[in-house]
């Protein structure tokens, strides 16, 4: 499991920053399919989904459209 969306699950905020900060993929997913923002979502880590919509947005990116997952309207 890529770093990012380890740390997303966990809850470490900080740590998620850090790993975009130094050029982790904001759009990796597990071998499931699961994105960071995902796996955040699964565990209640809403500090951190927060904090990558945010980025996400900046990016202009959608890591569900990569994972297949279902979309906000």
């Amino acid at each position: 499991m890529p770093p990012l969306i380890k740390a997303a699950g966990l809850g470490r905020l900080n740590m998620v920053k850090r790993l975009l900060e130094n050029g982790a993929d904001p759009l990796a997913v597990t071998p499931r399919g699961e994105s960071a923002l995902e796996k955040a979502k699964l565990f209640d880590q809403w500090e951190v989904v927060e904090y990558l919509e945010d980025y996400y947005k900046k990016l202009g990116a959608n890591p569900q459209a990569k994972s297949g997952a279902d979309q906000k309207a």
